[in-house]
């Protein structure tokens, strides 16, 4: 849980205090968008602490807690997003825990929390491919079945060029999450670069072929009742989801930055 109303598709800005007590802390703030939520056993959180120093001045320093489901003060906003899965805001409302819940402390939080959801986008890019494919495998049988004019819709061959278009898309981002995850085992700029760059690429293409599909649809391609509608609403929710296209180009350019003003740019230029 490491979103805050405030803080978009950047889990940094962190609001949700964690207070010291006698016994161990006390939280309170809101997380929102925790997807898998209302099922789980436990939550690691996100949260400001003061510093253990106490040292007057000293500004509060993010730490991550685990709070199990069932602790008095959290509180589980359930809902049902767009393509089904189920997540909740999570309200922490004086939330005791002891001093052993605290996980880890800054400076590894951030760090902590960037390797994570970099896994994460990586594992919605992998299975949005899967998505992908389907839509594409499910719009081609369609169109070899759909008659029009006496012949199936398949033969046209302005749509040939559109299935061609979907196809590439699909193996274009297959080769950037390929890449993307093979990048987690470089230096973290790098990691950083190749996520952003196959989320901003898996986004735009998600878009793609929930549209090309239910262009070459038509009304039954949103249905409930036919199986292209749930793969739409997928693309429509991975299209945004920890981050859109705009998000991750920005965070592509603030990468590459930082690895053009690194000593090591030149090596890796040659």
């Amino acid at each position: 849980a490491a979103w805050e109303p405030q803080s978009r598709f950047d889990a940094s800005p962190i609001k949700t205090l964690a207070e010291r007590t006698d016994a161990g802390y006390r939280l309170n703030g809101l997380q929102e968008l925790v997807a898998g939520a209302p099922g789980v056993d436990a939550l690691i959180v996100s949260a400001l602490c003061e510093p253990s120093s106490g040292a007057a001045g000293d500004a509060p320093q993010p730490a991550l807690f685990l709070i199990e489901h069932d602790t008095a003060g959290l509180e589980l906003q359930s809902y049902a997003m767009v393509d089904g899965r189920h997540a909740a805001h999570v309200h922490l409302k004086g939330v005791t825990v002891g001093a052993s819940a605290r996980l880890a402390a800054a400076p590894d939080v951030m760090h902590a929390i960037g390797i994570a959801m970099d896994h994460t986008i990586l594992v919605l890019c992998a299975e949005t491919i899967g998505v992908m494919a389907n839509v594409l495998q499910t719009t081609l049988d369609y169109l070899k079945q759909r008659k029009q004019f006496g012949r199936v819709l398949a033969s046209n061959q302005a749509l040939q060029h559109r299935l061609v278009d979907m196809h590439i898309a699909i193996e274009e981002t297959r080769a950037l999450v390929y890449a993307a995850a093979q990048a987690f085992s470089g230096d973290e700029l790098q990691r950083c670069s190749y996520v952003a760059a196959a989320k901003a690429f898996t986004s735009q293409a998600a878009r793609l072929l929930w549209e090309e599909s239910v262009q070459m649809h038509g009304a039954i391609g949103l249905t409930d009742e036919y199986k292209l509608g749930r793969y739409v609403r997928h693309l429509a929710t991975a299209h945004i989801y920890f981050g859109d296209f705009e998000h991750h180009l920005e965070r592509l350019a603030a990468v590459e930055d930082q690895l053009q003003a690194s000593p090591l740019s030149a090596g890796r230029s040659a």
